[in-house]
């Protein structure tokens, strides 16, 4: 459970949701990069047909149940809908859509040193020793 809850919270951070269903406009957004991911046109309709079908549901859901007042209603709206974006990116992912996309390529980076940055506390006399030790260690001048 506590590596889908990680998985859903990496999908909300790096990802979301363009859409306009009366043009039927689909688009899966990654946030860092600010590009969208080319689906093919069957995929587009697929998820297209698959939001709608869950917002149909999602309107069923409010309209049988009663609501305290209108502010009530609306949060529970709101809701339901980052709900249902939730699914949509689950289930992009699901279809390895997400996983297969961006990353690290491999060799990419800075090789490491092999260094790791400690702290020490040391008398101004002491620090000028180590410091000449690290240079001869490291053979500079």
């Amino acid at each position: 459970m506590e590596k889908f809850i990680s998985l859903m919270k990496h999908l909300i951070k790096n990802w979301s949701l363009s859409l306009d269903i009366p043009h039927g406009y689909f688009e899966i957004n990654n946030l860092k990069t600010s590009r969208s991911i080319g689906l093919s046109k069957e995929k587009k309709e697929e998820y297209l047909q698959a939001y709608i079908e869950k917002v149909k549901e999602i309107e069923t859901y409010m309209s049988k149940t009663k609501f305290v007042d209108e502010c009530h209603q609306q949060n529970e709206y709101a809701r339901q809908r980052k709900r249902l974006s939730m699914q949509m990116l689950l289930l992009a992912y699901q279809d390895d859509i997400l996983r297969s996309w961006g990353g690290s390529r491999e060799g990419s980076g800075r090789p490491a040193t092999g260094r790791k940055r400690r702290q020490y506390y040391l008398s101004d006399d002491e620090d000028s020793k180590i410091k000449e030790y690290i240079v001869e260690l490291r053979g500079r001048d």
